[in-house]
């Protein structure tokens, strides 16, 4: 019984890494869907802590690989900072003409704690650039008069 202590212990952390990975995970896809149009900021600066200045763009019309460090509550964070515990690799690729408008992004994040060869837990979304995803509509649509 105390053999298997270890590999309990192993388990457990993977899982509440894999947690951890999920949610910021979210966190990003929301940042990304609460605005419109090409141009879209990677992280809300809401979320920023004070000592974060700026926010990385993402253009959806460029093929690019953004970074993002964030620490233990999944909270943005500098990539030089001691608190940095996962960094998040958000790649985007442009509409192609078959899907105009929508973009593929892929979400990958691992730990910083796991040596040369990381395991990423991978995440794959599409936006489309003309409106949000997940934004309510609150305003019912106004039927124009002739």
């Amino acid at each position: 019984m105390v053999a298997l202590f270890p590999i309990l212990l192993g388990q457990s952390k993977k899982s509440g890494q894999e947690t951890r990975a999920a949610l910021v995970a979210r966190q990003i896809i929301n940042d990304l869907t609460s605005v419109t149009g090409t141009s879209r900021p990677l992280v809300d600066a809401a979320t920023l802590p004070q000592n974060v200045s700026g926010r990385q763009m993402i253009d959806l019309n460029t093929s690019a690989i953004h970074v993002v460090h964030y620490n233990q509550e999944g909270l943005p964070v500098p990539s030089t900072s001691v608190d940095a515990t996962m960094k998040a690799e958000i790649s985007v690729v442009p509409p192609d003409t078959a899907h105009p408008g929508l973009s593929q992004l892929a979400i990958r994040i691992c730990g910083l704690d796991e040596g040369p060869t990381p395991r990423y837990a991978t995440f794959y979304t599409k936006l489309s650039q003309m409106s949000t995803a997940l934004a309510p509509q609150t305003t019912p649509p106004v039927a124009s008069t002739p």
